[in-house]
């Protein structure tokens, strides 16, 4: 059947519309779906966990940095700490020797004049004076004698290097000093080596 052209015309025109309604229908059901998607909770709690993710990972990197620098501080800390430490060594070492200079100088003078002179209590009498001179800066530093004979026993203070047996001295007893012992401020620079009694 042949169509004229009005009629035609009015068919194309409804194909048309038709074609129009089914994309606005699908355009809005489109539309709908995405709002859908907008709207959906777990799109939210995604974007969320998302943004999250992200402030925790800019914590941990800031975190690693401080602990880097701190790091980097302590170690130079340390160094800085051994070389103090090692500087005042020094020091110290040296205020030591300052102080015993002085002992060299008498000692070599009793030297001296024991050399010159045929008397022997000269030189006696020399080598005595640089002894308590001696004694004098050991004490300065806070160094001290060990009493030793005469006292009980104790091997904080001793060392018993032999023992004999003496009825009349009770168990333990020093009765004989080897070697000088001597104190520190807070302990033993080296103990007394010393004999003691012991009981059969």
């Amino acid at each position: 059947m042949k169509l004229n052209g009005k009629n035609k015309k009015a068919t194309d025109t409804e194909e048309i519309k038709d074609n129009v309604e089914e994309t606005d229908e699908s355009g809005t059901a489109t539309g709908e779906r995405k709002a859908e998607q907008l709207d959906n909770p777990l799109l939210d709690t995604i974007e969320k966990l998302s943004k999250e993710n992200d402030d925790l990972k800019s914590k941990v990197n800031d975190y690693m940095s401080s602990w880097q620098r701190e790091r980097a501080d302590f170690d130079n800390f340390k160094k800085r700490s051994a070389a103090e430490r090692q500087e005042l060594y020094k020091i110290v070492a040296e205020e030591t020797i300052a102080k015993f200079l002085d002992v060299v100088d008498n000692l070599e003078r009793a030297l001296e004049m024991g050399r010159k002179s045929d008397n022997m209590e000269s030189l006696i009498s020399g080598v005595e004076m640089v002894h308590k001179q001696m004694l004098d800066v050991m004490g300065s530093f806070g160094v001290t004698k060990i009493e030793a004979v005469g006292k009980e026993f104790d091997p904080n203070f001793h060392e018993a290097v032999q023992t004999e047996a003496k009825e009349d001295v009770p168990d333990g007893t020093i009765i004989e000093e080897y070697r000088k012992g001597y104190m520190g401020s807070a302990r033993a620079i080296r103990p007394s080596m010393v004999k003691v009694s012991k009981k059969d």
